[in-house]
C-alpha cells in the first residue's frame, strides 16, 4: 500500500499556517491587551469593544483554548499519517491516535462555537439575537460528525487488530 504523500503534505503546511497564524493572533491579542490607553478599538459583528471585561477574557480563553487544541489535534494526524510511512497497520499506537484525534475534533468544535454562544448573550446589545446556529445545518454539525466518525473509525481498527492478532496465532 502506497503511503499518502499529499495527506502527509497538506497537513505539514496545514501546521505550519496554523502555527504562525496562532503566533500573529498572539501578538495581536498582546498588543491589544498592553496598549496603554487600556482600549483598542474592534469591531465585532457591527458592534464597537473598546474595553476589555470579564466575558471578553473568557471568549478570548475559549479562542485560545480552542486554537491551542487544533493545533495539537493536527500534531498527532501528522503523526498518525507518519505512522502509515512507517508501514505501521492496524497498531495499538493507532487506534489510541484515532480515538484522540476525534475526540480532539468534537472539543474543538465545541470550542470553537462558544465565543459564539458568549457573545451572542453577553455582548450584543438588545434586542438579542437567540439564534446561535446550532440549529441549523452548519459546519459545526459536520465537523461534530468527522469527531464521531474518527471514534467509530478507531473501534474498526481495534477490531481489526485483534481479527489480524487471532488469524496469526492461528496459522
Amino acid at each position: 500500500m502506497k503511503p499518502p504523500i499529499i495527506l502527509k503534505t497538506i497537513l505539514d503546511i496545514l501546521f505550519l499556517f496554523v502555527i504562525f497564524g496562532t503566533i500573529i493572533f498572539l501578538i495581536l491579542v498582546g498588543i491589544f491587551m498592553w496598549n496603554s490607553e487600556g482600549s483598542l478599538p474592534f469591531r465585532v459583528n457591527d458592534n464597537l469593544i473598546s474595553s476589555l471585561n470579564s466575558e471578553a477574557y473568557t471568549v478570548l480563553g475559549f479562542v485560545l483554548a480552542g486554537r491551542f487544541l487544533f493545533i495539537y489535534t493536527v500534531y498527532k494526524f501528522k503523526y498518525l499519517v507518519r505512522l502509515f510511512f512507517k508501514g505501521k497497520f492496524l497498531s495499538v499506537e493507532q487506534v489510541q491516535l484515532i480515538k484522540i484525534i476525534g475526540r480532539l475534533i468534537i472539543v474543538v468544535a465545541i470550542l470553537n462555537t462558544v465565543p459564539g454562544v458568549i457573545y451572542q448573550t453577553f455582548f450584543e446589545p438588545s434586542p438579542r439575537r437567540v439564534d446561535y446556529g446550532l440549529a441549523s445545518v452548519d459546519s459545526f454539525w459536520f465537523i461534530i460528525a468527522i469527531g464521531l466518525f474518527f471514534i467509530f473509525l478507531s473501534k474498526i481498527f481495534e477490531n481489526a487488530r485483534l481479527m489480524k492478532e487471532e488469524n496469526e496465532l492461528t496459522i
